[in-house]
């Protein structure tokens, strides 16, 4: 005899995906070989450089709560924690820090398709859903990088399934830890309770019945935030991460006049990359808007839901990040990447009597959106990482680790870089305001013995740099020049010594006079 479905759930809901596992399996590892040749490739993007040297503060123990340190601490705990996870593998190399990321765009592609399955039932639905997530140059990038990004949407993906399958303490537990990784998971609390009013409301439930199963939904969210708190006031005066990330990521305003077309405009730039095309995009969303409101198309009532909420919530999200002034970055852009693939599995799911116009559909889709992964895997996407910008820094490190303890290392830019990268070398960087910063220190402190040396990169003010060490007395010897992967000059490592040694008498006591702010006699 076969075991009835547990209460409160259709067979439907409680039945396995009935996908073939070589498909999942096939999906999976075509991902993970995408990702795992790019794991090495890039240097750390700023923000990168900064949360992994968070990371390696907590997993070396120097600082397991970031109550002492004066970098930038904006997300929340969950995200730096998990970031810990690889760090504590040791080898201090981006490698290990982009393996929590890579394991959740890994974990994206099969709760991707499971939710395909959930809300379609289709097998080609589930397929499409998950070769698109495999495939999406965003999903590739991402799954590289250390964003906090691709562990919210992991964690809003692992939201949606539950309340898919009307699992609601399995959902709240998850959008708590969806918030506990970014801020931004708040906002994806209208699509999962509407996913999961939709469910119930297909299995006949009754408000009474509805509102006392999603309760327990509250307990995950709640528990996360109380941990949040508790943990933001273990940390003592160190600045908020609630009050740091809105200094730093709010903009507290709408847009001005005149600054809608270039925020479109911008969005339209990254959107190109969710599917390797803005006309398969538009198309995709043109399709599923067709489908769901052409009132002679042959879509059930219950795909009809699902598509209209999740266009819907498509566009509320831009409208959301277009109209109020927030930064625009490719990031942002990244949980649209599931939304796009569950919609162009409800497009193939329609196809189910129509095998040319499935086949046609996959076709057209892979002539996308497989030129766009290649073009990822080369390095010619700007989104995600840093993608050579940053060849050399690792060098630069190199040479700076054999300099005496206290050494000073002068920068415009690099200061989170250096701050990574040259992690227990035990160096004074200090980051320079403007040329004049720099020649007013030298005046005060360019005879010190101790090495005192310039890094410069190609978006510094070279010239008026250099200008502001001979200004003060000082010349710079350049002991290193690094070039990416283009060829292209990236960084230059100078040290600074005094001129004294080169200089006539007379010379020598103008400038000994200018250093200590000595007056010169008329």
């Amino acid at each position: 005899m076969t075991a009835s479905p547990p209460s409160g759930r259709s067979s439907a809901t409680a039945s396995p995906t009935n996908q073939p596992i070589w498909l999942l399996t096939a999906l999976l590892l075509l991902g993970a070989g995408l990702r795992i040749t790019l794991l090495t490739n890039d240097r750390f993007h700023a923000d990168e450089a900064l949360f992994g040297m968070l990371a390696h503060l907590i997993a070396t123990g120097q600082d397991p709560l970031l109550a002492n340190t004066s970098l930038l601490v904006d997300k929340p705990p969950l995200f730096f924690y998990t970031l810990s996870l690889g760090a504590a593998m040791g080898w201090y190399h981006e490698f290990t820090l982009r393996l929590p990321s890579l394991a959740a765009g890994l974990l994206s592609i099969a709760l991707t398709m499971r939710l395909s399955h959930r809300v379609w039932h289709s097998r080609a639905a589930t397929g499409v859903a998950g070769l698109v997530m495999t495939l999406s140059p965003f999903s590739i990038l991402f799954g590289v990088a250390v964003f906090s990004d691709s562990l919210l949407l992991l964690w809003l993906l692992a939201a949606l399934a539950a309340a898919s399958e009307r699992r609601w303490l399995l959902a709240g537990v998850a959008l708590g830890c969806a918030i506990a990784t970014k801020q931004a998971g708040l906002l994806f609390l209208p699509l999962l309770l509407s996913l999961g009013l939709i469910q119930a409301a297909q299995a006949g439930e009754n408000l009474g019945q509805l509102m006392s199963k999603v309760a327990p939904m509250a307990l995950g969210p709640l528990a996360f935030m109380l941990l949040m708190i508790a943990w933001d006031f273990a940390r003592g005066d160190a600045p908020s991460f609630w009050t740091a990330g809105v200094a730093f990521n709010d903009p507290g305003r709408l847009i001005r006049y005149g600054e809608l077309g270039p925020r479109v405009s911008g969005w339209l730039f990254w959107s190109r990359y969710l599917l390797g095309s803005n006309i398969l995009t538009g198309m995709l969303l043109l399709g599923a808007a067709a489908l769901a409101l052409h009132p002679r198309s042959r879509v059930d009532r219950r795909r009809r839901s699902h598509i209209l909420l999740l266009l819907s919530f498509t566009l509320t999200y831009m409208a959301l990040v277009s109209l109020i002034a927030f930064p625009l970055f490719d990031r942002y852009l990244l949980p649209l990447t599931a939304i796009l693939a569950l919609l162009a599995g409800a497009l193939i799911a329609q196809t189910e009597r129509a095998p040319a116009w499935r086949a046609t559909g996959v076709a057209l889709l892979l002539v996308t959106v497989r030129p766009a992964a290649g073009a990822a895997l080369q390095g010619d996407i700007p989104i995600g990482g840093d993608h050579g910008a940053l060849d050399g820094i690792d060098l630069i490190a190199a040479y700076l680790e054999d300099q005496p303890v206290g050494s000073v290392v002068y920068h415009q830019s690099l200061g989170w870089h250096l701050a990574f990268y040259t992690f227990d070398d035990y160096l004074f960087t200090y980051a320079l305001a403007d040329p004049v910063d720099l020649y007013e220190n030298l005046l005060v402190f360019g005879d010190d013995p101790i090495p005192r040396f310039l890094l410069l990169s190609r978006f510094d003010g070279q010239q008026e740099l250099l200008a502001a060490v001979d200004a003060a007395g000082m010349e710079a010897d350049l002991q290193l020049q690094t070039y990416d992967r283009r060829g292209q000059a990236s960084f230059w490592l100078y040290r600074l010594r005094p001129l004294t040694s080169r200089l006539s008498e007379s010379e020598r006591i103008r400038y000994a006079r200018i250093r200590h702010r000595i007056p010169t006699p008329l």
